[in-house]
Parts: C-alpha cells; sequence; structure tokens
C-alpha cells in the first residue's frame, strides 16, 4: 500500500447545469491552485507534454518534471476526455460541463527518474451518484503527511469551509482515502452487514448522516436533532461549531488533524448518535495497514 492520502469531501444535490458548471470550475480549478499552487505553475512553466501517455505505456515526461490529468466524463460523449491540467485547459472545462456529466477530475504529480507518476500532490474530482443522480460527491485528496505542515492543512481547511459556504451540502467529511471515486464514510467500510456505500447513503443523507470524521457536515435538517449549535457547542466534542448560510453546521473535533484521535471520535459519536447509523465498526472490514480513528461503539446504544 502506498502513502496514506486523506480526503476531504463534500456532498451536495445537482443544482442544475448552469450552477452546477461554475461550481466544477470553482472545485477543480480554485482548489488545485489553492492546495497545490505550485504543481499547477511547474505545469504551466514546464516543456508542453503530451497526451499520448495517457493510452500508452510511455514515459509522461522529463525525469522528476510535472504531470497531471484533466477528466472529464459525460453520458453524451463515447469517451473520457483527457487532458494535461494547464492553466488554459482547466478553466476551459466549465464551459464543457452540462447535464450529462458523470465525472470530472485534477490529478497533480510529480514523475520519477524514468519519467512515470511517482508522487501525487492531489486528486480532486467531482462524481454523479449513478444510484442517484441528482447528488454529487466533490472531494480532494493530499497526501496525509502532507497535513502535518500548519499551512497546507489551514488551506486544506479554508478551502473546503469556503465551498461549504456556498452550497446546501447533504454531507461532508475528512477520512482516509480509498482511492476509489465515490469513496465510502469509515461508518460504511467498517459497519455491516448490510454493507452501504455512497449509492445508498447519499440519496438518504439528510435524514442520516453518511458518517464522521476530524471534519464533519451536518446538513440543516439533522441540526435539530442534536440540540442545534448551543447543543453541539454544549456537548465539549468540537473544538469549532459553526453554522453554514444554509443551515448546516460545520464542526471540527480538534484544532489540528495530527490531535484527532479515537478518542476524539467517541465523543463525536456520542454528540452525534441520535443521527448516525446503528451498528458496531469492526476494524477487519478495513484496509489492512490503515490506522481508522473511530468510535468502537454502536451509536445506537448511547
Amino acid at each position: 500500500m502506498g502513502a496514506l492520502r486523506v480526503r476531504f469531501e463534500l456532498d451536495i444535490e445537482d443544482p442544475g447545469a448552469e450552477r452546477l458548471s461554475h461550481l466544477v470550475g470553482t472545485w477543480l480549478d480554485g482548489g488545485s491552485t489553492a492546495v497545490a499552487a505550485q504543481h499547477r505553475r511547474r505545469l504551466d512553466e514546464g516543456p508542453e507534454l503530451s497526451r499520448k501517455a495517457f493510452t500508452s505505456a510511455i514515459p509522461c515526461g522529463p525525469a522528476f518534471g510535472a504531470w497531471g490529468l484533466l477528466a472529464l466524463e459525460r453520458t453524451t460523449a463515447p469517451r473520457k476526455s483527457l487532458r494535461i491540467p494547464t492553466t488554459a485547459a482547466v478553466r476551459s472545462l466549465p464551459g464543457r460541463v452540462d447535464d450529462a456529466l458523470t465525472s470530472a477530475r485534477i490529478a497533480l504529480y510529480t514523475l520519477d527518474a524514468q519519467g512515470y507518476p511517482e508522487t501525487s500532490h492531489i486528486d480532486m474530482w467531482v462524481i454523479r451518484n449513478p444510484k442517484a443522480p441528482q447528488t454529487l460527491a466533490f472531494m480532494f485528496a493530499v497526501p496525509e503527511s502532507d497535513l502535518a505542515d500548519p499551512a497546507i492543512e489551514k488551506t486544506c481547511v479554508d478551502f473546503l469551509h469556503s465551498f461549504a459556504e456556498q452550497v446546501d451540502p447533504l454531507y461532508g467529511e475528512t477520512a482516509y482515502d480509498d482511492g476509489m471515486p465515490g469513496a465510502k464514510t469509515v461508518i460504511e467500510t467498517l459497519v455491516g452487514p448490510p454493507w452501504r456505500s455512497y449509492r445508498d447513503t447519499l440519496p438518504t443523507a439528510r435524514r442520516q448522516l453518511r458518517g464522521y470524521g476530524w471534519l464533519t457536515v451536518v446538513p440543516r435538517e439533522l441540526v435539530p436533532t442534536v440540540g442545534g449549535i448551543a447543543g453541539l457547542r454544549a456537548s465539549g466534542a468540537f473544538a469549532e461549531v459553526a453554522p453554514l448560510p444554509s443551515g448546516a453546521v460545520w464542526l471540527r473535533a480538534t484544532e489540528h488533524y495530527g490531535d484527532y484521535s479515537g478518542e476524539s471520535a467517541e465523543a463525536i459519536v456520542r454528540a452525534l448518535a441520535p443521527i448516525l447509523p446503528p451498528g458496531l465498526p469492526d476494524l477487519r472490514f478495513g484496509r489492512t495497514g490503515v490506522p481508522y480513528k473511530v468510535a468502537l461503539v454502536d451509536p445506537s446504544t448511547l
């Protein structure tokens, strides 16, 4: 298994083609610029890269150079569109986003000595739920080690928070990234049977919280059930409880990601128990080598 990555996620309902186009641009362009500006700049300033590497087993570029991909999938197109994510290409993407969007992605890498992708700096997606196409997941993943840098941690948190202020969230979280688009929350990974995935839980996210993490966004409909802003603050489970313009609530368990632990998770579960899915997490169902930060308690028993 490679280096662990942390996924930042925000889920919403489809706001319509025009608004979605704007949000996809904000997420992919604004997010990758905020979190990985140096790597975006390296692609613009470096040598012109060939798209042949997307379809052929050839080096992507010069040794230790910058590399990336910009992908767009639509139901109306016969194949995925793949481009090098130069600034011009990234900023043209929203103009190609419409109701047929299936997924959009930007990923930035540094190449190894042979010219193949080695170090992932950021991976960002927008994924439409195939089972409930009215819902979309906005996600980005960064190496967990990057979050030890307070400046990078703050940039990631600030970007997710600013995006959450622009939408009416169904759910939001941080979690270990499993490398799969439409990734599972910690509860969806470790609690079952029955096994649930984002395909099942996004459509019901306004009735039951999908999970929790170091950062958690609770949709507006569920906030009163856990005591509102005052009740969440009084629980003592969170370093930050902040209302969002939509009526949703932004929760940060500890001031810094590195301080988040299983003990922190247990405090969260006690505070959010009335809106969490029932079931006892079992670490045997997780990925080998992933140090899940989860409360080993069934919320329905609290």
